[in-house]
C-alpha cells in the first residue's frame, strides 16, 4: 500500500490564503524598498503601509506629499521656465521647502505656534498634518504648492 494513498487532501477555500499572500507580498515589497536607501523618497517614508493622509481632503494630501518630497511649484517651477532658482525675500537663501518649513527666520514665531523640530523626517513623523497645513496657510504659501 502506498503511503500517499492513506493521506487525504485537505481543501481550503482560496479566501483563507488571501491574508498570507498579502502579507508575503508586503514583506517582499518592503524588502525591496529597504534596499533603495539612496532614494530621497525612502527617507520620507521608510516603512510602506497605511497612509494617514487618506483622511485629509485631496488638496491637503497633495500639499503634504509635495512638501514631504520637496517638489512644489514654488520651489521647482524655475527649472521649467529656465530661470535662476528663486531666493527667499527675507534671508537671501535658496527658496526650498526645507528653508520654508524649518529654517527661514521670518517665520520663526509662526513656526513656533505649530511645531518645533529640526529635521524634515522628524516634522512629518511627529507633527500632526493639520499643524503643518495651518503653518503653510498662515505664512501664505498653501496655494503656491
Amino acid at each position: 500500500m502506498a503511503l500517499h494513498s492513506s493521506i487525504s487532501a485537505v481543501k481550503y477555500p482560496p479566501s483563507d490564503l488571501y491574508h498570507d499572500v498579502t502579507s508575503l507580498c508586503y514583506k517582499l515589497w518592503q524588502a525591496d524598498w529597504d534596499q533603495r536607501t539612496g532614494n530621497k523618497l525612502h527617507s520620507v517614508k521608510p516603512h510602506l503601509g497605511y497612509d494617514p493622509l487618506s483622511s485629509l481632503s485631496r488638496r491637503d494630501a497633495v500639499v503634504l506629499r509635495r512638501l514631504r518630497i520637496g517638489h512644489t511649484r514654488l520651489s521647482y517651477s524655475y527649472l521649467l521656465s529656465r530661470e535662476d532658482q528663486p531666493l527667499c525675500s527675507s534671508c537671501g537663501c535658496a527658496l526650498t521647502v526645507v528653508h520654508l518649513l524649518l529654517e527661514c527666520l521670518l517665520y520663526t514665531t509662526v513656526r513656533g505656534k505649530y511645531f518645533s523640530v529640526s529635521f524634515m523626517e522628524e516634522l512629518f513623523h511627529t507633527i500632526k498634518a493639520s499643524n503643518i497645513l495651518a503653518f503653510i496657510r498662515e505664512i501664505g504659501f498653501y496655494h503656491h504648492i
